[in-house]
């Protein structure tokens, strides 16, 4: 009997998550059709950017000082000092305008090989000890629509909630997955304010050792003469990230958008990091732009 109860809770859940993730409840209207559009030009468009601006790095490189993902298991040094870069790039670009395209043979699989040279393109581009993290999502989304086009090829309905849904989901996942590493690695002292001092400091070093100079900004100043007011921007954070997992449900969404926004404006402001590719697909996947876009036609 409590397997029996277990089992229809567990169930519940996942009709709720369901709802709302994928929007099994709703009839796609003309708005949420143009905000899967909108993602999906984002997506791809943060795609060809970056394997495009790679390309020019990857070219001057010569030896693979900190192996990532695939570079483990196969020699990518044919990517270096050679065109293969260039052609990498392109072979990227045509996968994707397949998948954008939607009905020519086999596009289904578009989008996933764009995701393989992708992810190849990554890790030439950081063989060389400082690993970027700025671009995961982009490569997460990738992968969504990925995964959607082979498994809903024949439902293009199927297809684009499946997409946003697993975006969605992951998306949430790794924010809240960030504070619970924190809270493992250091306890509720993360949030302590003499750490982002720490950070603070640390990053205006690599700014003087990168351009000659570093220049504190004026936030910045204030932060490390006021203890209290680091520790409560800490702590803002760390509550910010542990709610990531409110992006699942359409009500908490647009609040938990905003305050991981504000999250990153601040992260920008007090240590000069700016994670843009994820500001852009927090603030799409974030709103109901789709409800938005019925009432401005309305």
């Amino acid at each position: 009997m409590k397997t029996a109860v277990e089992i229809m809770r567990f169930r519940a859940v996942i009709n709720v998550l369901a709802r709302n993730l994928f929007d099994t409840d709703r009839t796609e209207t003309t708005g949420d059709y143009l905000h899967f559009k909108l993602f999906e030009v984002l997506v791809v468009g943060q795609t060809l950017w970056m394997c495009w601006n790679w390309a020019p790095y990857i070219d001057r490189l010569s030896t693979v000082v900190l192996p990532l993902g695939i570079a483990h298991y196969l020699d990518i040094t044919f990517m270096f000092q050679s065109p293969a870069a260039w052609i990498n790039a392109a072979l990227i670009t045509l996968f994707c305008i397949w998948g954008w395209a939607g009905r020519l043979p086999f596009n289904r699989f578009a989008y996933l090989s764009a995701l393989l040279l992708f992810h190849l393109q990554y890790v030439a581009r950081y063989s060389q000890g400082s690993i970027a993290h700025g671009h995961n999502y982009t490569g997460m989304a990738l992968l969504a629509l990925g995964i959607s086009a082979v498994v809903f090829h024949t439902n293009a309905r199927h297809r684009r909630k499946a997409a946003f849904g697993i975006t969605l989901f992951f998306v949430g996942l790794g924010y809240s997955s960030a504070a619970v590493t924190k809270l493992a690695a250091s306890g509720f002292g993360w949030v302590d304010g003499p750490h982002l001092w720490m950070w603070i400091g640390e990053r205006a070093t690599d700014m003087l050792s990168q351009h000659g100079h570093a220049q504190m900004n004026v936030l910045q100043e204030w932060i490390l003469q006021n203890k209290s007011a680091a520790t409560a921007i800490l702590t803002f954070g760390l509550i910010t990230e542990s709610l990531g997992f409110a992006l699942w449900f359409r009500r908490s969404r647009p609040w938990i958008a905003t305050m991981i926004l504000a999250m990153h404006l601040g992260i920008t402001l007090t240590m000069d990091i700016t994670f843009i590719y994820f500001i852009f697909i927090i603030g799409v996947i974030g709103y109901p732009w789709g409800r938005w876009l019925e009432r401005f036609f309305d």
